[in-house]
Protein backbone atom coordinates (compact mmCIF):
# COMPACT_ATOMS: atom_id res chain seq x y z
CA UNK A 1 0.00 0.00 0.00
CA UNK A 2 1.56 3.28 -1.20
CA UNK A 3 0.33 6.95 -0.81
CA UNK A 4 -2.46 8.49 1.25
CA UNK A 5 -5.97 7.60 1.31
CA UNK A 6 -8.01 10.37 -0.36
CA UNK A 7 -12.18 9.97 -0.24
CA UNK A 8 -14.94 12.38 -0.44
CA UNK A 9 -18.30 12.67 1.43
CA UNK A 10 -20.17 13.71 -2.08
CA UNK A 11 -20.04 17.42 -0.68
CA UNK A 12 -16.61 18.33 -2.27
CA UNK A 13 -15.00 17.13 0.63
CA UNK A 14 -11.93 15.53 0.47
CA UNK A 15 -9.88 13.69 3.70
CA UNK A 16 -6.24 12.35 3.64
CA UNK A 17 -6.00 8.95 5.28
CA UNK A 18 -3.33 8.96 8.24
CA UNK A 19 -1.06 6.18 7.22
CA UNK A 20 1.84 4.58 9.70
CA UNK A 21 3.34 2.36 6.87
CA UNK A 22 2.17 -0.88 8.02
CA UNK A 23 3.77 -3.90 10.14
CA UNK A 24 7.90 -4.30 10.15
CA UNK A 25 7.89 -0.55 8.69
CA UNK A 26 7.15 1.79 10.96
CA UNK A 27 9.97 1.21 13.28
CA UNK A 28 12.86 1.48 10.71
CA UNK A 29 16.06 2.13 13.01
CA UNK A 30 16.87 4.82 9.94
CA UNK A 31 14.05 6.67 11.47
CA UNK A 32 13.66 5.77 14.84
CA UNK A 33 16.78 4.91 16.57
CA UNK A 34 16.96 2.92 19.82
CA UNK A 35 15.93 4.71 22.87
CA UNK A 36 12.30 6.27 21.73
CA UNK A 37 11.38 7.96 18.41
CA UNK A 38 14.70 9.52 17.55
CA UNK A 39 15.70 12.09 14.88
CA UNK A 40 13.77 15.59 13.90
CA UNK A 41 14.53 18.89 15.33
CA UNK A 42 16.11 19.62 19.00
CA UNK A 43 12.91 18.55 21.60
CA UNK A 44 10.75 21.25 22.26
CA UNK A 45 9.50 21.39 26.13
CA UNK A 46 6.21 19.29 26.50
CA UNK A 47 3.58 21.76 27.64
CA UNK A 48 1.87 20.59 30.96
CA UNK A 49 -0.71 18.23 31.30
CA UNK A 50 -4.38 19.34 30.08
CA UNK A 51 -6.66 18.48 33.17
CA UNK A 52 -10.13 19.34 33.99
CA UNK A 53 -10.05 23.04 34.72
CA UNK A 54 -12.69 26.11 35.46
CA UNK A 55 -13.29 27.29 31.73
CA UNK A 56 -14.78 30.84 33.68
CA UNK A 57 -11.53 31.41 34.15
CA UNK A 58 -10.24 31.43 30.50
CA UNK A 59 -10.19 33.61 27.50
CA UNK A 60 -11.66 32.92 24.57
CA UNK A 61 -8.94 31.03 22.47
CA UNK A 62 -7.85 29.43 25.75
CA UNK A 63 -11.54 28.36 26.41
CA UNK A 64 -11.80 26.92 22.87
CA UNK A 65 -8.49 24.83 22.79
CA UNK A 66 -9.79 23.36 25.86
CA UNK A 67 -13.56 22.90 24.19
CA UNK A 68 -11.41 21.34 21.17
CA UNK A 69 -9.58 18.79 23.66
CA UNK A 70 -12.77 17.92 25.68
CA UNK A 71 -14.35 16.81 22.18
CA UNK A 72 -11.13 14.60 21.46
CA UNK A 73 -11.14 13.23 25.14
CA UNK A 74 -14.60 11.91 24.29
CA UNK A 75 -13.52 10.28 21.14
CA UNK A 76 -10.66 8.93 22.74
CA UNK A 77 -13.11 7.13 25.24
CA UNK A 78 -15.03 5.90 22.58
CA UNK A 79 -12.11 4.01 21.07
CA UNK A 80 -10.86 2.94 24.02
CA UNK A 81 -14.42 0.88 24.19
CA UNK A 82 -13.97 -0.54 21.18
CA UNK A 83 -12.80 -4.66 21.48
CA UNK A 84 -10.49 -3.93 18.95
CA UNK A 85 -8.68 -0.94 19.50
CA UNK A 86 -5.15 -2.70 19.71
CA UNK A 87 -5.12 -3.77 15.96
CA UNK A 88 -7.14 -1.35 14.05
CA UNK A 89 -6.17 2.38 14.09
CA UNK A 90 -10.01 4.58 14.70
CA UNK A 91 -9.96 7.87 13.42
CA UNK A 92 -12.72 10.67 13.79
CA UNK A 93 -12.45 14.66 12.80
CA UNK A 94 -13.52 17.30 15.43
CA UNK A 95 -15.92 20.31 13.88
CA UNK A 96 -17.97 22.94 14.76
CA UNK A 97 -21.50 22.18 13.06
CA UNK A 98 -24.14 24.19 11.83
CA UNK A 99 -25.75 25.22 15.40
CA UNK A 100 -22.33 26.48 16.18
CA UNK A 101 -21.79 23.16 18.79
CA UNK A 102 -18.08 21.36 18.99
CA UNK A 103 -19.05 18.09 18.16
CA UNK A 104 -17.32 15.19 15.98
CA UNK A 105 -17.48 12.87 13.21
CA UNK A 106 -18.66 8.94 14.20
CA UNK A 107 -15.07 7.36 14.89
CA UNK A 108 -14.10 4.96 12.04
CA UNK A 109 -12.54 1.78 12.09
CA UNK A 110 -9.25 1.63 9.81
CA UNK A 111 -6.48 -0.55 8.80
CA UNK A 112 -3.71 -1.45 10.92
CA UNK A 113 -1.67 1.00 9.86
CA UNK A 114 -4.33 3.51 8.14
CA UNK A 115 -7.18 5.46 8.97
CA UNK A 116 -9.73 8.05 7.36
CA UNK A 117 -12.12 9.57 9.62
CA UNK A 118 -15.41 9.65 8.47
CA UNK A 119 -16.94 13.18 7.10
CA UNK A 120 -20.20 13.13 7.95
CA UNK A 121 -22.15 16.25 9.05
CA UNK A 122 -19.14 18.46 7.40
CA UNK A 123 -20.04 20.85 4.14
CA UNK A 124 -16.45 22.40 3.98
CA UNK A 125 -13.08 22.79 5.39
CA UNK A 126 -13.74 25.75 7.81
CA UNK A 127 -15.92 23.68 10.08
CA UNK A 128 -12.84 21.54 10.85
CA UNK A 129 -11.06 22.44 14.29
CA UNK A 130 -9.33 18.97 14.80
CA UNK A 131 -8.50 15.44 13.79
CA UNK A 132 -7.91 12.53 16.20
CA UNK A 133 -6.91 8.90 15.09
CA UNK A 134 -5.34 5.98 17.11
CA UNK A 135 -2.16 3.92 16.70
CA UNK A 136 -2.12 0.13 17.83
CA UNK A 137 -1.22 -1.45 20.64
CA UNK A 138 -0.30 -4.53 18.61
CA UNK A 139 2.63 -2.73 16.95
CA UNK A 140 3.95 -1.29 20.77
CA UNK A 141 7.73 -1.71 21.19
CA UNK A 142 9.12 -1.89 24.68
CA UNK A 143 12.45 -0.92 23.04
CA UNK A 144 10.90 2.21 21.61
CA UNK A 145 8.06 2.57 24.20
CA UNK A 146 6.73 6.33 23.57
CA UNK A 147 6.61 5.67 19.91
CA UNK A 148 3.37 4.75 18.72
CA UNK A 149 2.43 8.12 21.00
CA UNK A 150 3.99 10.20 18.59
CA UNK A 151 2.42 11.08 15.18
CA UNK A 152 3.92 9.13 12.62
CA UNK A 153 6.58 11.34 10.77
CA UNK A 154 6.93 11.98 6.78
CA UNK A 155 9.92 10.08 6.38
CA UNK A 156 7.99 6.75 7.35
CA UNK A 157 6.19 4.62 4.38
CA UNK A 158 2.92 6.04 2.93
CA UNK A 159 4.07 9.73 3.98
CA UNK A 160 3.42 9.29 7.67
CA UNK A 161 1.15 11.61 9.77
CA UNK A 162 2.29 15.14 8.98
CA UNK A 163 1.43 15.08 4.91
CA UNK A 164 -2.02 15.12 5.44
CA UNK A 165 -2.07 17.22 8.69
CA UNK A 166 -0.50 19.98 6.23
CA UNK A 167 -2.74 19.73 3.81
CA UNK A 168 -5.83 19.38 5.74
CA UNK A 169 -4.38 22.58 7.19
CA UNK A 170 -4.10 24.34 3.91
CA UNK A 171 -7.76 23.22 2.81
CA UNK A 172 -9.42 25.04 6.36
CA UNK A 173 -7.21 28.16 5.35
CA UNK A 174 -8.17 28.79 2.13
CA UNK A 175 -12.26 27.60 3.25
CA UNK A 176 -11.75 29.99 6.08
CA UNK A 177 -11.42 32.67 3.23
CA UNK A 178 -13.72 31.87 0.44
CA UNK A 179 -16.52 30.46 2.38
CA UNK A 180 -16.65 32.35 5.72
CA UNK A 181 -14.78 35.70 4.17
CA UNK A 182 -11.91 35.52 6.39
CA UNK A 183 -9.06 37.77 6.14
CA UNK A 184 -5.24 35.87 5.37
CA UNK A 185 -4.29 37.23 8.52
CA UNK A 186 -7.69 36.10 10.29
CA UNK A 187 -7.66 32.85 8.37
CA UNK A 188 -3.90 32.00 9.33
CA UNK A 189 -4.99 32.92 12.91
CA UNK A 190 -7.93 30.57 12.93
CA UNK A 191 -6.01 27.76 11.00
CA UNK A 192 -3.41 27.39 13.71
CA UNK A 193 -6.26 26.32 16.33
CA UNK A 194 -5.96 22.59 13.85
CA UNK A 195 -4.16 20.06 15.64
CA UNK A 196 -3.78 16.51 15.70
CA UNK A 197 -4.33 14.19 18.68
CA UNK A 198 -3.21 10.28 18.98
CA UNK A 199 -4.51 8.34 21.09
CA UNK A 200 -1.56 5.92 21.26
CA UNK A 201 -0.57 2.61 23.31
CA UNK A 202 1.82 3.03 26.11
CA UNK A 203 2.09 -0.58 27.21
CA UNK A 204 1.48 -3.78 25.26
CA UNK A 205 -1.67 -5.39 23.73
CA UNK A 206 -3.84 -6.32 26.31
CA UNK A 207 -3.21 -3.54 28.52
CA UNK A 208 -5.63 -1.35 28.09
CA UNK A 209 -2.86 1.40 28.72
CA UNK A 210 -3.52 4.20 26.37
CA UNK A 211 -2.52 7.53 26.34
CA UNK A 212 -4.17 10.73 24.13
CA UNK A 213 -1.54 13.48 22.99
CA UNK A 214 -2.62 16.84 21.44
CA UNK A 215 0.60 18.55 18.39
CA UNK A 216 0.17 21.57 17.18
CA UNK A 217 1.64 22.43 13.84
CA UNK A 218 5.13 23.36 15.51
CA UNK A 219 5.48 20.33 17.76
CA UNK A 220 6.88 17.87 15.13
CA UNK A 221 10.08 16.57 16.60
CA UNK A 222 10.02 12.44 17.68
CA UNK A 223 11.20 13.32 21.11
CA UNK A 224 9.17 15.07 23.25
CA UNK A 225 5.65 13.65 23.27
CA UNK A 226 2.81 15.82 22.82
CA UNK A 227 0.43 17.48 25.65
CA UNK A 228 -1.15 14.94 27.80
CA UNK A 229 -4.94 15.21 27.70
CA UNK A 230 -6.93 13.81 30.30
CA UNK A 231 -9.55 10.96 29.54
CA UNK A 232 -11.68 13.24 32.21
CA UNK A 233 -12.40 16.13 30.17
CA UNK A 234 -15.70 16.66 29.40
CA UNK A 235 -16.98 14.37 32.44
CA UNK A 236 -16.00 16.79 35.33
CA UNK A 237 -16.39 19.86 34.22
Amino acid sequence: MTGHLYRSNGAGVTFAGYADGGSGQTTDPTLYPPGEGGGGADPLPTPADLICSDKSQMTPEQRLDYEISEEAAEIAREIMATGDKDGFEYASLIYRNTEGVITHTPIARGTPWDSVPSMAGITNWGQVLGVVHSHIADQWDPGMPKFKRFPTPVGAANGGDWTPFDTEMGYIYQSLISDYGLSYEGAGARSAVFRQYIFGPAGPSGSNNYELRGYDSSNRDTQTLGQKISLNLGLCS
